[in-house]
């Protein structure tokens, strides 16, 4: 049976308040997976007052690269395992690896891609795999 340990604060680092800006780009926990990724975002520097300011600031530094719509996608995928990493905490009381969790988003994004690219959906170029920072 599932559990949650539901609380207003963080369920990864304990932070008073867990709101998205906080649970995707604040927490301890985020923050280490934005760096273990391929990205390696310094995520402090993303600023934004709501969420979908945060998302602009957050991509922004990709607008003229080549490997932009592959660089979203890790992105999208780095969410989603953030969210899961912190349901799995909420409801399983599981604490799971930054490291892990960051290379499990980046394959799933590989993934995905590859089966739009395979059914012709969208061409991805996934370049050099090489993300543009640029302060953020």
């Amino acid at each position: 049976q599932r559990v949650s340990q539901a609380n207003d604060g963080c369920s990864l680092c304990g932070y008073e308040i867990e709101y998205p800006i906080h649970l995707f780009g604040e927490c301890c926990f985020a923050k280490q997976i934005w760096y273990y990724s391929f990205l390696q975002v310094d995520i402090t520097h993303v600023r934004g007052q709501i969420f979908i300011d945060w998302w602009h600031h957050l991509i922004r530094p990709w607008s003229n690269v080549d490997n932009r719509e592959w660089l979203i996608w890790v992105t999208v995928f780095i969410l989603w395992q953030i969210w899961k990493a912190r349901s799995n905490k909420c409801f399983n009381n599981v604490v799971g690896c930054p490291l892990t969790t960051a290379q499990l988003a980046q394959h799933l994004a590989a993934e995905y891609t590859d089966v739009l690219d395979r059914e012709g959906i969208v061409e991805v170029s996934r370049g050099d795999i090489v993300a543009v920072s640029s302060g953020v």
